[in-house]
């Protein structure tokens, strides 16, 4: 989800060699290579020959998903925050993801500060990493006030940021996290505007299960519009919102879903919203609902 695409940047050529250069002997021999990007294909043998250098600059994410948990550990918190400021998207990028995976809360002020970066994807993986690191504090008890710091910040990102993916990894973050201070805001990102529903398809989904995680009723009225607000045909990347909100709708299990879930019946652009449908209906509503509906629901499971 992240928008790396299209990135050209070179990372800084006198960027400091990671502690685990000593993996590959080669680094020692090729300054000019010394760099973190050329360390970690160097050290994993990756290989110029398999993954052409304009191939790595342009996707970032291929470096990011390559880069291992303890090869990320092993980076200084010190160098870390040196080599992230006045450095180039990219290097920012892969310092702020292995300030999320060193294990120090130290961390956590500059992520929250990396939030603010002109760059999307810097962004989106200082939210990211704050989930990891967040993730780690709580089940170690290390987070105390900071936790409330986290959440903050993650709510101002909901508000704030133009970058529909960023704001999908926000949601999530927070919906892991759990503190009940997020629940109006995860709520505010479900209500409609004029922008077309399927851009913001992911988004919503994203935002669905985090609001099943908290399992509040707060959020059934609002469940109930994002289910209405998209019609029934209209484009297949927000049928899933769709389905979404029906399962989180049995979820959260209120009788106030009831009539939008008789309407989900009648949905056949969608066999998995109408299944879904019958699911949530049979575990909320009393049996003469289910007798009411009981042609339409037969029809439905007659569909393989």
């Amino acid at each position: 989800m992240m928008d790396c695409k299209g990135n050209h940047a070179i990372a800084n050529r006198d960027f400091t060699r990671i502690q685990g250069s000593r993996l590959n002997p080669n680094l020692m021999a090729r300054p000019e290579e010394s760099d973190i990007i050329d360390g970690i294909i160097w050290s994993f043998e990756f290989g110029t020959k398999a993954k052409r250098w304009k191939e790595i600059q342009e996707n970032p994410r291929y470096i990011l998903s390559r880069i291992p948990e303890y090869k990320l550990r092993e980076m200084e918190f010190e160098l870390l925050i040196e080599r992230m400021d006045g450095g180039d998207k990219l290097v920012r990028t892969i310092c702020v993801l292995g300030l999320g995976r060193i294990r120090d809360i130290r961390a956590i002020e500059p992520l929250i500060g990396a939030l603010k970066d002109e760059e999307s994807c810097v962004r989106h993986t200082a939210v990211n990493s704050l989930g990891t690191l967040s993730r780690w504090g709580r089940q170690h008890s290390l987070l105390g006030r900071q936790t409330g710091l986290v959440v903050e910040a993650l709510i101002e990102v909901l508000k704030d940021d133009e970058d529909l993916d960023v704001r999908s990894s926000a949601v999530y973050v927070l919906g892991n996290i759990g503190d009940e201070r997020a629940i109006e805001p995860i709520i505010e990102v479900l209500k409609a505007d004029d922008e077309y529903p399927s851009k913001k398809a992911e988004l919503w989904k994203d935002t669905i299960h985090a609001l099943v995680k908290f399992g509040d009723e707060r959020a059934i009225e609002p469940l109930i519009d994002v289910f209405q607000y998209i019609p029934a045909n209209s484009h297949p990347w927000n049928w899933g919102v769709r389905l979404a909100a029906v399962k989180a709708l049995e979820e959260i299990g209120d009788e106030r879903a009831i009539e939008v879930l008789i309407e989900a019946l009648d949905d056949w652009s969608s066999i998995s919203t109408q299944r879904a449908a019958i699911s949530a209906l049979e575990k909320i509503a009393d049996e003469s609902v289910i007798e009411s509906c009981q042609e339409k629901i037969s029809r439905i499971r007659k569909i393989r």
